[in-house]
Parts: C-alpha cells; sequence; structure tokens
C-alpha cells in the first residue's frame, strides 16, 4: 500500500519532469552537470574536514549530519521505498526524445530520496547556522535550491525526491546541531550562581 501511495505521488510529477527536461540548453546543461557535484558525499564530506580545522564545531555537525542522513536515505532508498524507478526508466519506453546530458551517468532506480539533495541541504543548513550573516546565509540556500534543481534537470530524480531529500537534509541539521550543543552542555555545564 506504502509503495502504491508513493508511486502515484511521484508519477503525478510526470508532467513538470518533461516540461524541465524541455528546457535544456547547451549552456545549462555544462552549468547543472558540474553543480550537481556539490551534493556528492565525498564533497560534502571534504567541507566537513575543511570546516574542522577553522570552526571544530561546523565541522563536527557537517560530518556527523552527513553521516546519519546519508545512513538514514540508504534505509529509506534500500529498505522503505524499495526499487522505485527514477525518471529514466519511467519514462524511457513511452517517451520519444528524452534529453540526457553528456557525460552524466543516468540512474534507473532507488529514485526516493534524492541524497544529493540531503546532503547539500545538510551542509548549507550548517553553515548558514555558523555564519550569522543573512547576505551568505541567502547564497547558501541558494547553493541548495540549485543543486537539489540540478537532480531533476539531470533526470536523476523526480521533483518528490529533492523535496524529501531537503527536507531529511534540514531536519538531520537540526537534530545534529542540537545533538552536539546537548553534549557539550553536559561537559562544559555553566557553574551555579551563588547563594
Amino acid at each position: 500500500m506504502l509503495l502504491g501511495i508513493t508511486s502515484h505521488i511521484f508519477f503525478a510529477s510526470d508532467a513538470l519532469s518533461l516540461f524541465i527536461n524541455d528546457l535544456n540548453t547547451p549552456m545549462a546543461d555544462a552549468f547543472f552537470r558540474y553543480i550537481t557535484y556539490l551534493g556528492d558525499g565525498c564533497v560534502i564530506f571534504t567541507l566537513g574536514l575543511v570546516l574542522w580545522f577553522f570552526n571544530r564545531e561546523m565541522g563536527l555537525h557537517c560530518i556527523l549530519g552527513h553521516i546519519l542522513s546519508s545512513a538514514f536515505n540508504s534505509i529509506l532508498k534500500n529498505m522503505v521505498f524499495g526499487k522505485l524507478p527514477r525518471p529514466i526508466e519511467h519514462f524511457w519506453d513511452h517517451v520519444p526524445n528524452l534529453h540526457l546530458v553528456d557525460g552524466v551517468q543516468v540512474h534507473h532506480w532507488y529514485t526516493f530520496p534524492s541524497g544529493h539533495t540531503a546532503s547539500i541541504f545538510m551542509a548549507m543548513m550548517i553553515l548558514s547556522y555558523g555564519i550569522h550573516k543573512p547576505l551568505y546565509q541567502a547564497l547558501f540556500f541558494g547553493i541548495a535550491l540549485v543543486t537539489g534543481f540540478s537532480r531533476v534537470y539531470l533526470f536523476q530524480h523526480f521533483l518528490m525526491d529533492v523535496l524529501g531529500g531537503a527536507i531529511i537534509g534540514m531536519v538531520f541539521a537540526c537534530a545534529v546541531i542540537a545533538i552536539v550543543q546537548h553534549f557539550s552542555k553536559m561537559k562544559h555545564p555553566s557553574n551555579p550562581s551563588l547563594p
């Protein structure tokens, strides 16, 4: 039943997926082909290591958030939602002239949720939490949005996969920040005020 409901939600976004697929241009192909790597696990883990050298707490947030959200995504993909088809598998037999970007290996199965989107939203939310400047926070949010959109443009995911990944990323960012702060307070309790 869950699989049927989920499939119905995903497939209802067919028109939007095809509309975005038709918007292709050579410049957009080149841009989204590379921008999508910002959500790659290796990039996010490297970001966490770099942050560690400048701000240990932010680095810890990023690394721990990446590990936990990736594990959760893997469970959802493989054990909960199962072998749901990605756009290329869903459309291939009945939609001619689909646009695929050269040099991008398009995957066929395990569409929900988008791991790249979860990773980039998690990392950008942690950066936004650590850097309290509205201009930077808007930039981080924009990077997350564009990276998430790249997954739809490249025909790797449906919009619902990206939305699910974004929610997962933000939830895990908040959870990791709260957990680290909690244990930090336990480790360094404030001195009680004297009577």
